[in-house]
């Protein structure tokens, strides 16, 4: 018996950490509508320099970061962790005055993604249009540029769309209004599936070892 307490209480203790670190995934300060980690979202539709001289433009989301150079890599890894920790998406780029004029609460970074040129670095502005985004709730286009976190002031919906004119490429957070969707703002660290995957495993071998041990009394008990 007191074993069978002791591995209840055990399975107890492993749900009460997995939930508080859900829980620390899932507050104010998250700044995501999803987790970039589960999702693909976005491709390029066009690019070029000027009317007639296209030019070839990867996109690559977050999910996807493992097959980028080191050093892109690690630039878009900081830019997610900027978007993870900051109290307001607006504290990104200095504010967001004149480009939203709602509760800053509520803005929320729906997709990040890497854009780069297959011929090395942009030399002069290149206009480019991203489909595949949901730009129903739409805010803004931020980048992160050599100086941090800017916005994209020309982009706009065109279509099912999204426009814009940049002259040098890096990480891309599209910027939306949250509270339209109904649903809260969430942190959604890398890596927090695999808290789920500990919970329920421990939960399973903590019924099987219930199971085992109540078996084995049951059959001494019968013996006897």
């Amino acid at each position: 018996m007191k074993r069978t307490v002791c591995l209840l209480l055990a399975i107890l203790v492993a749900f009460t950490f997995a939930v508080s670190s859900f829980a620390a995934t899932s507050d104010e300060y998250g700044n995501f509508i999803k987790s970039p980690e589960m999702e693909y979202e976005g491709n390029v539709v066009s690019a070029w320099f000027q009317p007639g001289q296209a030019i070839e433009i990867l996109l690559t989301p977050f999910l996807n970061r493992d097959i980028l150079a080191k050093d892109v890599r690690t630039k878009i890894e900081t830019a997610y962790t900027d978007i993870l920790h900051c109290k307001y998406i607006s504290d990104l780029a200095g504010g967001f005055d004149g480009v939203y004029n709602g509760l800053v609460s509520n803005l929320a970074v729906s997709t990040l993604f890497d854009l780069s040129w297959t011929q090395g670095d942009l030399s002069r502005d290149a206009t480019i249009t991203i489909g595949g985004l949901d730009l129903s709730h739409f805010v803004c286009l931020l980048h992160y540029g050599e100086d941090g976190w800017e916005i994209v002031k020309n982009a706009t919906i065109l279509g099912v769309n999204l426009v814009f004119s940049i002259g040098n490429l890096s990480p891309f957070a599209v910027v939306v209004d949250a509270s339209a969707y109904g649903e809260a703002v969430t942190s959604p660290a890398t890596g927090d599936i695999f808290t789920a995957v500990a919970v329920c495993a421990a939960i399973a071998l903590g019924c099987g070892a219930v199971y085992f041990i109540s078996r084995s009394r049951k059959k001494a008990e019968d013996i006897i």
